[in-house]
């Protein structure tokens, strides 16, 4: 019996099919972006803060990118799935830790919960090229460190004090997995808490932006790094928030310490120009602050006329809520006083972080 051929074929290319899907992968939005990721912890704490504060992405994810994603996220589930089969009803997948540096509330993601071992499993895949280079990953064993962490029950008690990470290396002649145990240490994970609640309470919250680490290079991982597709081409890959930190000009080399080069004479009259329009734009936010307060007062007062929390006139809503004050304690007075003791409210002294400041004014030429 022979086969007759379809009286159409569909126009179906996978590839393109496949570039449309990463592409669409790369824009969905997986996390709460108001958070401290516990996938990031001991990781840049500039990025943290900027994608905590909404800052936009400067350098998107590439196609390349999202192969790489793709890649490492099929064969991850593909032992998730091989590990559910022999083990059936043991393992829970993608359970969620929750932590309090977020907005409502964080979250972190564990691949794998088994109860019956009690154990936290983390699934990673990586390179024979990046396994060469030493494992574990130290944020890989602070990712997990802070899933431990921060599991507790109802009462703060720890439900599990180790977890394992599992590496599939992806090699030219196959995978291979090799694991890593990890212990909960106290001292660890209270330093990994300590850094978040100064990231989430000093930045974060003040939006204060921490310095760009001393040790980052704008040529250096994480901010830059380089990879070679199978053609041999080399992939360029920068952290997603690369511009907030650096500019074209920091790929130069060496930074020009002569004065009066002319580099150096644009960098400070751009400088100036910058502050000069910054300085213009403040006092026109004032105005508009003071125009808006004023007409505030006169919506406040229709309102309560009305009594209504949600009013509309032409095509314009405009809601109110009244929001209770802080309650807060002047604890310079209450020392002062006696009322409270130093050493009693020392564990939760906190230093809110420094900065730079430039003062800049014009300058008489000879």
């Amino acid at each position: 019996m022979s086969s007759k051929p379809a009286k159409k074929i569909i126009d179906f290319k996978l590839d393109d099919a496949l570039k449309d899907y990463m592409t669409k992968q790369l824009n969905k939005t997986r996390f709460n972006p108001r958070e401290l990721r516990l996938s990031e912890n001991g990781s840049c704490p500039r990025k943290r803060v900027l994608r905590a504060l909404g800052y936009s992405v400067t350098h998107p994810m590439t196609l390349d990118d999202a192969k790489n994603f793709e890649k490492g996220r099929a064969i991850e589930l593909w032992l998730t799935n091989v590990l559910d089969e022999l083990y059936p009803g043991e393992i829970i997948r993608e359970f969620v830790v929750n932590h309090p540096y977020g907005d409502p509330i964080g979250e972190g993601h564990v691949d794998i919960v088994w109860p019956s071992k009690k154990l936290l499993v983390e699934i990673k895949a990586v390179s024979e090229e990046r396994a060469n280079q030493g494992l574990p990953i130290q944020g890989h064993v602070d990712q997990l460190m802070g899933y431990l962490h921060y599991k507790k029950d109802a009462d703060g008690k720890r439900y599990y004090t180790q977890g394992k990470i599992i590496y599939l290396i992806i090699g030219r002649y196959g995978i291979t997995p090799v694991e890593y145990p990890v212990f909960y240490v106290p001292e660890k994970g209270e330093a990994l808490e300590a850094e978040m609640k100064d990231l989430w309470l000093n930045h974060v919250l003040k939006e204060v932006v921490p310095f760009v680490p001393k040790d980052a290079h704008a040529k250096g991982f994480p901010c830059y790094w380089e990879s070679t597709d199978l053609k041999g081409n080399t992939c360029p890959h920068y952290c997603e928030f690369h511009g907030h930190c650096w500019t074209e000009d920091s790929f130069l080399d060496d930074i020009c310490t002569e004065l009066d080069d002319p580099e150096n004479k644009e960098l400070f009259a751009e400088y100036h120009r910058v502050r000069e329009t910054m300085k213009a734009l403040d006092s026109e936010n004032k105005k508009l602050r003071d125009k808006k307060g004023v007409l505030e007062a006169r919506l406040s007062r229709l309102y309560e006329k009305l009594g209504e929390k949600k009013l509309i006139a032409g095509d314009v809503q405009i809601s109110r809520a009244v929001i209770k004050g802080r309650v807060s304690y002047d604890i310079k007075n209450a020392l002062e006083c006696g009322a409270v003791d130093m050493e009693a409210i020392k564990p939760f002294l906190s230093q809110s972080p420094g900065y730079e400041r430039f003062t800049v004014r014009k300058v008489k030429q000879d």
